[in-house]
C-alpha cells in the first residue's frame, strides 16, 4: 500500500532517505464533493519490461488520502524483482517543496520537474516530480522500482516513461 510522507513519493516514503541526482514536467482537479484529486488525465505508452510495440494494460487504480494513483506492474518478472511504475496526481505540491532542494532538473511535460532517489541510487526507488499549474491537483509524481537496473539505465527509463504521457480522456 502507498504511504505519505512530508515528500509525497509513492511506495517508498520516507522524504529523510531522498537523494538529490541530476536530471528534467492532462491537468485533474480536485473532486469538488470529496476534495480528493481524479486519475490523471494522461497514462504512459511505454513501459520498461514491454516487449517493443506491445501495448501497456491498464493500470490499477487507487486512493491514498486525497491522492490519486495509477499503478502498473510487471508480475512475470522472473528475477523475482517485479518492476512497477507509478503516477500520482498529488493535492499537494511536492514539487514546489523539492524546488529549493538541490535536486537535478529534467523536463516534464512542457515543466521543470525534479529527479529523486528514494533509498539508495540505483537500488532504491526513482521518482520525478513537476506541476503543471497553481491549483490543487495539478501536481505529479512519476515513479519507478526496478532493482533490476542500475542507476543510469533507471533514470533512462523513466524518462522513456515520462515522454510516453499520452492524454487518455
Amino acid at each position: 500500500m502507498v504511504a505519505a510522507a512530508a515528500l509525497f513519493v509513492p511506495r517508498l516514503l520516507d522524504g529523510d532517505d531522498a537523494m538529490p541526482r541530476g536530471g528534467a514536467p492532462s491537468v485533474p482537479a480536485a473532486t469538488a464533493d470529496t476534495g480528493s484529486c481524479d486519475y490523471a488525465k494522461y497514462e504512459p505508452t511505454y513501459l520498461p519490461w514491454l516487449a517493443k510495440n506491445e501495448a501497456a494494460p491498464p493500470p490499477r487504480r487507487d486512493k491514498e488520502d486525497e491522492n490519486a494513483i495509477l499503478l502498473w506492474e510487471d508480475d512475470d518478472d522472473a528475477s523475482g524483482n517485479p518492476a512497477t511504475v507509478e503516477l500520482v496526481t498529488e493535492l499537494e505540491s511536492t514539487a514546489q517543496e523539492v524546488s529549493e532542494e538541490g535536486f537535478p532538473t529534467v523536463a516534464a511535460r512542457g515543466q521543470r520537474g525534479y529527479l529523486i532517489w528514494v533509498g539508495d541510487p540505483g537500488v532504491g526507488q526513482l521518482v520525478i516530480v513537476w506541476q503543471e499549474n497553481q491549483e490543487p491537483c495539478e501536481s505529479y509524481a512519476l515513479s519507478l522500482l526496478d532493482q533490476d537496473l542500475h542507476r543510469a539505465a533507471a533514470e533512462a527509463e523513466i524518462e522513456k516513461v515520462l515522454e510516453s504521457l499520452k492524454r487518455t480522456r
